[in-house]
């Protein structure tokens, strides 16, 4: 098998390529100011039947030279001209939190361009999209509240923003990553492959009332809550390998013997 962990992006931010594999693959897109190493714990649980990929989406993780794109739309784009001819129908797309809008946009680019759907469209810890942009936008506030706002959902790395050289870094892209959450909506376009929603049942972005992913399923979805607040894909990671490995079986009809 190949290596399991392969990154789609270079330190240089030279052209992203990514060879074809035989296994199926889970494509995973990182939350807001994350990179997709952030689920390397999640490559280490899945059976090896499954290859991890992650996708850093432009200036995040392995691509950090590169411009930080200006809305949720153009990381879809840039991420599905990476995709292109190497998604198949075997394949799982997994969004964390801002990254699952962004895979249900890469979805509907698959379905308008004629390529191949992913067998599997994963959405964990997100309500589905807005029909409107956010009312009370968060990425426009002075620094310090911005941060006391975003560290309300927990895992902000406190180091980085102790370190003056790193939060120099880290905040513009932290802060372009919530302006593309509090600008994006979209109309509930479906997509024509099965979806399954993951939910921390401490998480207020996704309790009760935030909205159904429902209508953006254009064949199954189904809903699975784990414990754990806005990032219980970090603290519950056995258990999220184990029910992705079933949903997958189960949406292929075909187990991982």
């Amino acid at each position: 098998m190949a290596d399991a962990i392969a990154a789609a992006g270079s330190p240089s931010g030279g052209a992203v390529t990514l060879a074809p594999a035989i296994s199926p693959r889970v494509y995973c897109v990182p939350h807001a100011g994350g990179s997709a190493v952030a689920f390397a714990d999640l490559r280490r649980a899945l059976r090896p039947e499954l290859e991890v990929v992650f996708l850093d989406p432009p200036g995040h993780g392995r691509r950090l030279l590169e411009p930080l794109a200006d809305s949720v739309g153009e990381v879809a784009d840039d991420l599905y001209r990476i995709l292109r001819g190497v998604l198949r129908p075997q394949d799982v797309l997994l969004g964390n939190s801002l990254g699952s809008w962004i895979a249900y946009e890469l979805v509907l680019r698959c379905q308008q361009h004629g390529t191949a759907l992913p067998r599997l469209l994963v959405c964990c810890a997100s309500a589905p999209p807005p029909a409107a942009p956010a009312a009370n936008p968060l990425f426009s506030l002075p620094d310090a509240e911005f941060l006391a706002e975003v560290g309300a959902f927990g895992r902000l790395p406190a180091r980085v923003f102790q370190d003056p050289q790193l939060r120099e870094i880290y905040l513009p892209i932290l802060r372009r990553d919530y302006q593309l959450v509090d600008e994006y909506h979209h109309d509930a376009r479906p997509v024509d492959c099965d979806v399954l929603v993951l939910r921390g049942t401490e998480d207020e972005l996704t309790a009760p009332g935030t909205g159904d992913w429902l209508p953006f399923a254009g064949r199954t979805c189904r809903v699975q809550d784990f414990a754990g607040g806005h990032f219980f894909l970090y603290e519950q990671t056995r258990q999220v390998a184990r029910s992705l490995e079933q949903h997958y079986a189960h949406s292929t009809r075909v187990g991982l013997a």
